[in-house]
């Protein structure tokens, strides 16, 4: 881009761009549909499609003999759109039900096998669910988008809707037990108790 040691651009420099060794490489543009006005028409599309989802737009250019990074699982849903070119894309099982990056582990085994391969052509899109193992990889030119839909999970809408409650309940605001070398004794919320709760949150 235009940035220099003091000024930060996202305006492309095409003479940079020119000089750059792409061979064997992908060029990645995050949120593309930021600086791509047809691009932002679907994203606004995908949105009102998609209520109250996440929606991203990340544009994939891929030179001759590229390769797709490792073999993974994404934590939402995905449709790769092929703009251009053809992408050769390996398949496997889903091997994480409902994946949370929150929850991802740096130790956990990442080591599956591949169940099926298709090359993705100029116009198709594929539809790839959070967990399912993929690769990807690229013979000559390619260029496509990752669409990806992020609902919300139902532990953040429990939590949103604690959070909007405590705002008027003081039974939600309340501490939680201080114990004090087991000289404070606390009693427990009775079944009817939480059954109110549990109530209250979901009528308001």
């Amino acid at each position: 881009t235009n940035s220099d040691n003091n000024t930060l651009s996202n305006k492309i420099n095409s003479e940079k761009l020119s000089k750059l060794n792409l061979e064997n490489a992908t060029l990645k543009i995050k949120d593309i549909n930021k600086y791509h006005s047809q691009i932002g028409k679907i994203y606004e599309y995908m949105s009102v499609f998609f209520q109250n989802m996440d929606i991203s737009i990340n544009a994939y250019f891929s030179y001759k003999n590229s390769l797709g990074g490792s073999p993974h699982y994404d934590f939402y849903h995905i449709f790769a759109f092929q703009l251009e070119g053809e992408k050769e894309w390996k398949l496997g099982d889903v091997v994480k039900d409902n994946p949370d990056y929150k929850f991802f582990k740096n130790n956990e085994k990442l080591d599956y096998d591949f169940k099926s391969s298709l090359t993705l052509k100029k116009g198709n899109v594929l539809y790839i669910p959070p967990g399912m193992w993929h690769d990807v990889s690229t013979r000559d030119l390619s260029t496509h988008l990752a669409i990806g839909i992020n609902p919300k999970r139902i532990y953040q809408y429990l939590i949103d809707k604690i959070l909007n409650s405590a705002e008027n309940n003081t039974y939600l605001r309340s501490d939680l037990p201080i114990n004090v070398s087991n000289l404070v004794k606390y009693d427990k919320p009775s079944y009817d108790e939480f059954k109110c709760l549990i109530s209250n949150l979901f009528n308001n």
